[in-house]
């Protein structure tokens, strides 16, 4: 029989990985956290690039796009199963980008 404590932290396990599974590993907890340490970089990198954009269909695309969802977008990427995986499993860069660009489509 399990007591309280293992019963709480079983239902907020729980509870984590459902919003994991049903609006990706970027909005949890452990996404938040790594979102809030990487925002700053990344709206630099980001304003960096649309000051001399090296492919402005991109930017194009991307005009609307907040920062922050892109960042979310990218660690559900990361992080998820199944998600930028070829046809045997395995994550690759090709596969992930498609899946993003997907996620950004209008």
């Amino acid at each position: 029989m399990k007591d309280d404590f293992e019963h709480s932290r079983g239902r907020w396990y729980d509870q984590e990985e459902l919003r994991a599974k049903l609006t990706g590993w970027g909005t949890n907890r452990q996404g938040h956290a790594i979102r809030r340490k990487y925002r700053e970089q990344l709206a630099q990198v980001l304003a960096a690039d649309r000051r001399r954009p090296r492919n402005r269909e991109i930017w194009a695309a991307l005009k609307d796009v907040d920062s922050d969802v892109m960042l979310a977008n990218g660690i559900t990427a990361a992080a998820g199963e199944g998600i930028g995986t070829d046809d045997d499993g395995i994550k690759n860069f090709r596969d992930q980008a498609i899946w993003l660009g997907q996620q950004f489509r209008s």
